[in-house]
This record gives C-alpha cells, structure tokens and sequence, in this order.
C-alpha cells in the first residue's frame, strides 16, 4: 500500500493510494484508492478509503455525526472480494456436489456503528 494526501484545508483531506495484492491462484493486481475525509458541517463528516466494518478492513465510505465531542453515529458501506479454498464435499440430500477448488464472495455490507471516545485515543465501537 503506498498513497499520499493532501491538506486542502481544515475540514478537508484528499488522498490517493495503490495497493498491490495477490489472491489465491492469481497474479499480481493493483488498485487505486481514493480518499477523502470532509467535515461538511460542524457536527457532520464524510469519510472515502479504507475502512473498517465488523473487524474486516476494506475500500468503503462512510458519513458521521458527532452527537456529542465523544460520541460518533455512522452509517456506510464496504466493497469487500474474498477468495478461498474450499474441499469437496457431496450433499446427496440437495443433489449437489462441490468439488476441491477456489470459491469467491463478492459483495457490499451496509452498516451502521456508534463510536464512544471511552477517554483519549481509546475508542468502544458497535457496529
């Protein structure tokens, strides 16, 4: 992963990063990533880049309001493209069967989270 931002102002940061990754049984690919982190309003605060959903890192955005200095409400989305390996199995009850091989998930969680600052630097979030 390497990117850089820039400051535009106080409430506004703009940024591009390109990582390299590797998936099971392909090459090398690379993706950029745009960011952008605006604070829209005095309370309000819309985040573009890597995100964290459900302790799964990835590419997403998301929109905040400070209800209180300690305490964020979000709701957002993440671009999340998953492979693994999977053993073959039979189902004679459902008439399929899967052999051994590479399986994909491809897919867009929405979700919601609230963020409390428990003291400085330290945060509790339920999402």
């Amino acid at each position: 992963l390497l990117g850089t931002v820039y400051r535009a102002s106080e409430d506004l940061t703009l940024g591009i990063s390109l990582v390299a990754m590797r998936r099971i049984e392909e090459g090398v690919g690379f993706a950029p990533i745009p960011m952008v982190s605006w604070q829209f309003a005095d309370d309000w605060k819309f985040y573009t880049g890597l995100t964290e959903a459900a302790a799964r890192r990835g590419v997403g955005s998301y929109v905040g309001w400070h209800v209180t200095p300690w305490w964020e409400i979000a709701a957002g989305f993440q671009f999340e493209h998953r492979r693994f390996r999977v053993s073959g199995y039979d189902t004679a009850d459902f008439g399929t069967r899967v052999k051994n091989g590479i399986a994909e998930d491809k897919s867009v969680p929405i979700y919601a989270r609230t963020s409390v600052e428990i003291v400085e630097g330290l945060l509790f979030d339920l999402t």
